[in-house]
């Protein structure tokens, strides 16, 4: 098997990006370089592979000669072929748009294939880069080459009279299918950690000499970056150091109870001109990506709307740039706000894990993804529905969710829920010492009327669900209120959840990260702050 992973450099991920006043954009000059996590996974699973069944692993990236720094790591650890893609200049600098990186790598994969002597029979992305979130090269790059799309591969089992046989993550569990090759997959965090490069191995990869494959300047930019800001100051928390458990919770209550929700939020929408008039709101249904791209086109068409918007969540994410792609708009993922102007929409993005806002231009017409506080907005506002159009009625919607062959499905024992949803949450991290000890949260989510989720430690433990995962690599929620107990707040965490209305933190170090997002913190010791915040939550009514 031929396998061909496009990887991305971005900076260190657990190093907090800021920008200063007077900085033009985010400076991420002396923080180190790496490959992409979720490209790192992707070439861990394809070596793997490859060492037990042979082929080649190649591994591409677009970019000037600095990103020769990862692909040569990535040749350290397992690929067999390295190429770099040049970027173009744009305004005198390297800007690589999604669309523009996706039609770069579709034009150099045919040099590719016939600098390794055969043809690729899978092509592996990560899910989103770590650095901007958005998700859309892997879902474009599909549609350009006209192949299946799968998302959340999780292992290569095997290749079968031209069929691949992959392990995908699911909703409650994981599947096994069978997919025909070529295809294009992109990967969620597996369950195997990725290895670290032999001494030997990285010597001889960072004398290697990098090809250089340029097949021309790809496609047009479909947005521009007009600009960075500064997220809006967040509101300052109470943090509460009291010795005493009891006392502690007490006074945290008592600021709980005087909690203001109706603080304005300038990521919630308010303020730019919703242009609902505008809108076309994709209310899709969990099926067939392939499916819902064709229905929802037909159905955004007819409607004559010059925004196409969806949620932001998993599926809404994969969904907005197969989509753009078919209707030649321009896209942005992720979006905390827009606004709708005569000849241009206006999006607003976060990015280096919530150190700034990009701000880019779309078309007239554009297709976007929204927080979840915003989608909901547009829905009450009055939105034009894709639910309410004769296509969203169509029988095939309800049938399988998948159009992929599935051979095997390992579903939880746990109730499957989308967190995504819920409004009240506890998510509980390393500061849990051992699974037994998980009834800890879970007494204060069903204090609470919510649900427990965790952070990756606890998911890699098998302690909780992959579907209950906040984080980078789980799932972004933003619930009326959060529970972080036992969490430090490390920027890949802190992308999952800062989006939450109310924040309340449990921590023993005074300086944990997560403070500084909170608004009520309680110093201490979690194993005996929990169960007196369940009994102070057992008898408090929430709204």
């Amino acid at each position: 098997m031929n396998i061909l992973v496009c990887i991305k450099q971005v900076p260190d991920e657990t190093v907090r990006v800021s920008l200063k006043p007077g900085d033009a954009k985010p400076d991420v000059s002396e923080i180190n370089k790496k490959i992409n996590a979720f490209d790192a996974c992707g070439i861990e699973m394809a070596a793997q592979y490859i060492e037990k069944n042979g082929g080649n692993l190649v591994v591409c990236s677009v970019g000037d000669k600095e990103v020769e720094f990862v692909l040569k790591r990535a040749l350290s650890v397992g690929a067999t072929h390295a190429f770099r893609i040049p970027a173009k200049l744009s305004d005198g600098e390297l800007r690589i748009e999604e669309n523009v990186t996706a039609s770069l790598i579709r034009d150099a994969i045919s040099l590719m294939e016939k600098e390794i002597g055969g043809a690729f029979d899978m092509i592996i992305c990560g899910r989103e880069s770590t650095d901007i979130l958005g998700g859309q090269v892997g879902p474009v790059l599909s549609q350009m080459l006209d192949i299946p799309f799968v998302y959340g591969l999780v292992e290569i089992e095997k290749e079968e009279a031209g069929d691949a046989h992959i392990k995908i993550e699911g909703e409650g569990g994981y599947s096994l299918i069978s997919e025909k090759m070529p295809l294009l997959c992109t990967v969620v965090r597996p369950d195997y950690g990725v290895r670290f490069p032999k001494l030997m191995d990285r010597m001889r990869s960072m004398d290697a000499v990098i090809p250089v494959i340029d097949a021309g300047n790809g496609d047009s930019a479909a947005k521009g970056i007009t600009g960075y800001t500064a997220p809006p100051a967040k509101r300052e928390g109470t943090i509460i150091e009291e010795k005493d458990p009891e006392k502690a919770v007490a006074l945290a209550m008592e600021v709980f109870r005087k909690r203001d929700l109706a603080v304005s939020d300038s990521t919630d929408g308010a303020g730019t001109g919703l242009g609902v008039d505008d809108v076309f709101l994709a209310d899709i249904p969990l099926a067939d990506e392939a499916l819902i791209v064709s229905l929802l086109k037909e159905a955004a068409e007819k409607s004559g709307k010059r925004l196409i918007v969806l949620k932001a969540d998993r599926l809404g994410k994969r969904i907005a740039p197969m989509l753009t792609y078919r209707l030649g708009l321009g896209c942005a993922n992720d979006v905390s706000s827009y606004s709708v102007k005569a000849d241009s929409i206006e999006a607003v993005r976060s990015v280096y894990a919530g150190a700034a806002n990009e701000s880019v231009r779309l078309g007239k017409s554009a297709v976007i993804s929204v927080k979840g506080s915003l989608f909901d907005k547009l829905k009450e506002e009055g939105a034009v529905l894709f639910s309410d159009t004769d296509e969203a009625k169509d029988d095939r919607l309800k049938e399988a969710a998948s159009a992929h062959k599935i051979l095997e499905q390992q579903v939880s024992t746990e109730r499957i829920i989308n967190i995504e949803d819920e409004e009240i949450i506890v998510c509980v991290g390393r500061g849990i010492a051992y699974e037994d000890d998980l009834y800890l949260g879970q007494d204060l989510a069903d204090a609470m009327g919510g649900v427990l989720c965790g952070t990756l430690p606890l998911v890699e433990n098998g302690w909780i669900s992959k579907d209950r995962q906040v984080g980078q690599s789980g799932k972004t929620v933003s619930p009326a209120l959060y529970v972080a107990a036992g969490i430090s707040g490390m920027p890949q965490h802190l992308v999952g959840m800062a989006d939450s209305k109310y924040i309340i933190a449990v921590n023993f170090n005074k300086d944990a990260p997560i403070f500084q997002v909170a608004d009520l913190g309680l110093v201490g010791n979690m194993y005996k702050l929990l169960p007196e915040l369940t009994k102070a939550f057992k008898e408090e009514k929430l709204d």
